[in-house]
């Protein structure tokens, strides 16, 4: 418990009682840095310069050097956390941010793995066959990634709702049965719900826009139906990993709910 009383003592000298104006700037920078360094795309394209691609490699580094600097700087700028000297408990997010929860891990997992999943096993469904037959070229790695990273980040939205995600399971040495720092989640799910609905928004706005210049055909876009609502699977998943994040940080910092 001592530890716990230092550790939040130390959190608070890193958390000064910024004010509105700074927060709004800070807020700012880390919306900016992070639209430039587009992560979703590094979770691809790391494991395919792992794989032998031709990979920019200084690029990718300070992209995960803008991605780090945000995410520090949007935790400092989180509202200070209440006290929690008490034994780990876990507490129930209320019923919408909940359902939002879940629907965070069905909806990447419906929604992208089983699609792609299909692609790469050949079947034209939902793309057109030349698409289908490149995917089928990747390498198996990035297949393996480009398959399973959605569903991982699903499984740790999934958690917002869960025990496992206030209290570290029993079976982990060393920090099994503590208590999970509340910014060890709100932080990298606020981060990942902005960027999935930066994401698909502008996927989104480059159909539309291709439709109106003609760079995109009316054919093309029933050819590849499916592959076009992938962009509005990642809006509603953003969505979905913004509700769970607004109650997750709510029952954490002020123990809203029932206790079990």
């Amino acid at each position: 418990m001592r530890d716990l009383v230092h550790r939040e003592r130390a959190w608070r000298l890193l958390t000064p009682p910024w004010s509105s104006r700074t927060r709004v700037v800070g807020w700012a920078i880390c919306a900016g840095l992070l639209a430039v360094s587009f992560p979703l795309h590094l979770l691809f394209e790391i494991p395919a310069g792992f794989a032998g691609e031709p990979t920019d490699w200084p690029a990718i580094s300070w992209r995960v050097i803008m991605l780090l600097t945000a995410t520090a700087v949007g935790a400092l700028l989180l509202p200070r956390p209440g006290p929690h000297h008490r034994r780990p408990t876990f507490t129930r997010l209320p019923p919408w941010p909940q359902r939002a929860a879940y629907a965070g891990f069905l909806v990447p997992l419906l929604g992208w793995t089983v699609p792609h999943l299909v692609w790469f096993l050949g079947y034209p469904i939902g793309l057109s066959e030349a698409s289908v037959a490149e995917a089928g070229e990747l390498p198996a790695t990035i297949q393996l990634a480009v398959t399973l990273a959605p569903t991982v980040g699903g499984l740790a939205t999934l958690g917002l709702a869960r025990r496992w995600g206030q209290v570290f399971p029993a079976w982990l040495p060393v920090i099994g049965r503590r208590r999970v720092p509340p910014l060890m989640a709100v932080v990298p799910a606020a981060v990942a719900s902005y960027c999935l609905i930066l994401y698909g928004g502008l996927g989104l706005g480059i159909i539309v826009s291709g439709l109106t210049t003609g760079a995109v055909t009316l054919e093309y876009l029933v050819e590849s139906w499916l592959a076009a609502l992938i962009e509005i699977v990642f809006v509603i998943w953003g969505m979905s990993v913004a509700v769970a994040t607004i109650g997750y940080a709510k029952v954490t910092r002020c123990g809203v709910g029932v206790d079990t």
